[in-house]
């Protein structure tokens, strides 16, 4: 996750690589990439929502379903 809450109840947002990974389980696991979250650590407001934009290429023929 790139949002966690820390062992003091904060939310706390780093910067790293993680691995991203879709699939139909975690033992089905159909795509991975990884993605690079830059900038400084940052603590989040309790009620803060992780919601991303995101553009996907390559990927003709694979439904992408974004949910709000």
């Amino acid at each position: 996750m790139l949002g966690f809450t820390v062992i003091a109840g904060r939310r706390i947002v780093e910067p790293g690589t993680f691995e991203l990974m879709v699939g139909a389980s975690s033992n089905d696991i159909r795509l991975r990439t990884e993605v690079e979250v830059t900038g400084e650590v940052r603590e989040e407001p309790r009620d803060w929502r992780m919601e991303s934009v995101a553009v996907v290429r390559g990927c003709e023929g694979v439904l992408v379903r974004a949910l709000r």
